[in-house]
């Protein structure tokens, strides 16, 4: 199982901007970034477990800290892409969603059974998914796009962008001066969306 995650690592200086991954990298199942080393600083390491129409889920972790953003493949699928990466499930921090759409969400009530991470995500979207799922209302934080946040060893930025849904945003993650954004859906890169990724 071990062999189907990428484990190219890239040396990259300082940030990664990933915008719909699955046109930049057509046909690759994962794609695992991670970041340059630096003596002392926690390595903050990318790995996309799926990217496109069926689905989109990646993982960022740091340290002890595991951040999983969306759930729209199958909880057993996600399970499987974090065994890969040797994470158990219970092992999650949180779930950051950037929108409702069921490519997105579609893992997430079966995985809210199996775990306790918080989910994250703005109010809007938030209420949407609770419309769908029963039973997950408490288990979100909900935030303001724009707004930032810690989770665990991670600084989370929130962002708007554009998309035809409830309320979609896009993540920056930080940790020790290395940065990652995770935006997708896009239809075009709003002045919204550039200055989320600064």
């Amino acid at each position: 199982m071990r062999n189907s995650v990428a484990q190219t690592a890239f040396s990259v200086p300082g940030s990664c901007f990933f915008i719909g991954l699955h046109r930049i990298c057509p046909g690759s199942r994962h794609l695992s970034l991670t970041f340059s080393e630096r003596e002392g600083v926690l390595l903050l390491t990318v790995t996309t477990l799926a990217s496109g129409s069926g689905g989109n889920a990646a993982l960022v972790s740091c340290g002890d800290t595991h951040l999983l953003l969306d759930a729209g493949i199958s909880a057993k699928q996600i399970t499987a892409g974090l065994a890969a990466l040797g994470v158990a499930p219970r092992d999650l921090t949180a779930i950051l969603i950037t929108h409702e759409h069921s490519d997105h969400i579609s893992g997430l009530p079966v995985l809210c059974r199996q775990i306790g991470a918080e989910l994250y995500t703005a109010e809007p979207t938030a209420r949407q998914i609770c419309y769908r799922t029963a039973g997950l209302e408490d288990r979100f934080r909900v935030f303001e796009p724009g707004e930032r946040f810690a989770v665990g060893d991670l600084v989370v930025g929130t962002f708007a962008t554009r998309h035809d849904c409830a309320c979609p945003v896009g993540y920056t993650v930080e940790a020790g001066g290395q940065r990652m954004t995770l935006c997708t859906d896009l239809g075009v890169v709003t002045r919204g969306v550039l200055e989320g990724v600064r």
